[in-house]
């Protein structure tokens, strides 16, 4: 249900990105969770990571997934993380 209604409001808000805007907008909600119970790092890492772990296991190209989340986020410096 959550999914769906992401899904929905992402489409919906008109930015440009198609469907892969969901999916970011997911994985970036999922690494603020994963932010507030692990305390290493900060949020805006939990949610590099996880955008690109979603992307990846959405895609099923983990290595485009990363090269992508590095190219959109440009923060080379997490290119080793993911």
């Amino acid at each position: 249900i959550v999914k769906a209604v992401i899904w929905s409001f992402s489409l919906g808000s008109g930015t440009s990105g198609g469907v892969l805007a969901p999916l970011l907008m997911i994985g970036g909600a999922l690494g603020a969770l994963e932010a507030h119970l692990i305390p290493v790092g900060g949020s805006g890492f939990w949610a590099l990571i996880s955008m690109g772990a979603v992307l990846a296991g959405t895609l099923g190209a983990p290595l485009t997934a990363i090269v992508f989340v590095v190219e959109v986020t440009r923060a080379l410096n997490a290119l080793l993380p993911l």
